[in-house]
């Protein structure tokens, strides 16, 4: 290790876990959004990856 030789110990505190995200689709409708089918989401979303670079061996 350079300059010193000082080493960094990172521990995290214990604590209260912080709460759970809480999604609200409710107004969806209301905003003029509708949910997608559940196929085509997959399929978008797996493009994407792709056109990104992201997918392993793509």
């Amino acid at each position: 290790m350079r300059g010193g030789g000082t080493e960094l110990v990172v521990v995290d505190s214990p604590g209260e876990e912080p709460p759970r995200p809480v999604l609200h689709n409710d107004r969806a409708p209301e905003l003029g959004r509708r949910p997608r089918a559940v196929e085509p989401a997959i399929v978008a979303s797996a493009e994407s990856l792709r056109d990104l670079g992201l997918l392993k061996g793509s």
